[in-house]
């Protein structure tokens, strides 16, 4: 389990997980606020899992971590 420190350290691919539920997830999206300045607060991840056919999940990176291993 890895904290979040900043949305740039997520790519479109990877695993992560809620950490309410700790259920892995593929990040398929994400919306990085950076103007005028850097705000973690308005930057979102949309994350999905195989076999969904419902909308993809929306977190913030306080909401998240990376699984171990799967960057």
């Amino acid at each position: 389990m890895k904290e979040i420190k900043d949305i740039t350290e997520l790519h479109i691919g990877m695993t992560i997980a809620d950490k309410k539920s700790q259920f892995p997830m593929k990040v398929v999206g994400i919306f990085c606020s950076r103007y005028p300045k850097l705000d973690n607060d308005k930057d979102v991840v949309y994350a999905d899992f195989e076999g969904n056919e419902g909308d993809v999940f929306e977190y913030s990176i306080n909401e998240i971590y990376i699984e171990d291993g799967k960057q």
